[in-house]
């Protein structure tokens, strides 16, 4: 593997033909492309010092030589634009000294193309359609697809995953025992904190109103206070259950409230038994 720094980049692209005022510019881009690795592969494809793909004419991309002299190639066909490191100013970073006066993106031809040497080039959109006509308002996804058209690629496949994912949420639903769930846990949350509102309420001293013969209404004691706790309990317990089982896969054959009744008594019986502990069980009269 061939390393090459920053002057020996500048001498590649000099001696391949590029514009020499181009050279330091032209090294940035590379450093930032592969960082001077010969034999630096993006897993696009694109290849080499100056990570070509879509080689202009038949060659190693590899050879130093060589993709020096696609780089030029692609320069001259589609401009700066042709290296997304470029168009994104990651370059920047590697670059010594300024930019040559009047450096732009765009083709000698002032074609303007945008597209990047790793998307192969020549498939992109005109940068006029980076914006809607007459607007200057920017449109996001074409101007992506602009810059690589690898950007394309991941955006449909982040799409088709999103998808893929909300039909597994939607086909999540139509289990049956999915409903019992979420049936449990939209009945036994309420009951829980029911439970504890009622414990709260324990010793309270409740009246009721009564026709009294010859007195009308009368307002008397009612009983209810002592029972909180008892009730209070119950209603915990009970919801406490229900979000056991809503948190809980149950078996495919579970598919309403009466089979879910059955399961639950078969793990109960099956927990007593486990309990018993090994070996013979005698029973004393």
């Amino acid at each position: 593997m061939a390393t090459y720094d920053y002057a020996q980049l500048e001498q590649l692209w000099t001696g391949a033909g590029g514009p020499r005022a181009l050279a330091p510019l032209m090294a940035a881009i590379a450093l930032a492309e592969s960082s001077g690795n010969s034999q630096a592969k993006n897993p696009s494809g694109a290849s080499g010092l100056w990570q070509i793909l879509g080689n202009p004419f038949p060659g190693d991309p590899f050879d130093p030589q060589t993709n020096a002299r696609m780089a030029v190639a692609k320069y001259r066909e589609q401009g700066l634009g042709a290296w997304e490191t470029y168009t994104n100013g990651d370059y920047k970073r590697f670059l010594r000294g300024s930019l040559p006066p009047g450096t732009t993106g765009a083709p000698p031809d002032g074609g303007g193309a945008h597209t990047t040497a790793a998307g192969g080039g020549g498939g992109g959109f005109w940068t006029m359609w980076n914006t809607v006509p007459g607007t200057g308002i920017p449109i996001g996804f074409i101007s992506g697809a602009a810059q690589s058209t690898t950007d394309v690629a991941t955006a449909v496949g982040q799409l088709t995953n999103d998808i893929s994912t909300v039909m597994g949420w939607v086909s999540w639903l139509f289990v049956p025992s999915h409903w019992i769930r979420i049936i449990c846990f939209i009945t036994g949350a309420p009951l829980v904190g029911l439970g504890i509102v009622t414990m709260t309420r324990t010793g309270r001293a409740y009246q009721m109103t009564v026709a009294v013969p010859g007195a009308g209404q009368q307002s008397v004691p009612a009983a209810g206070g002592e029972l909180a706790p008892a009730l209070g309990i119950a209603e915990v317990t009970l919801g406490a259950v229900l979000l056991f089982v809503a948190f809980h896969n149950l078996p495919p054959n579970v598919q309403n409230f009466p089979q879910l009744m059955s399961f639950m008594q078969s793990k109960v019986s099956t927990g007593a038994a486990s309990k018993e502990g090994p070996g013979p069980h005698v029973s004393v009269d």
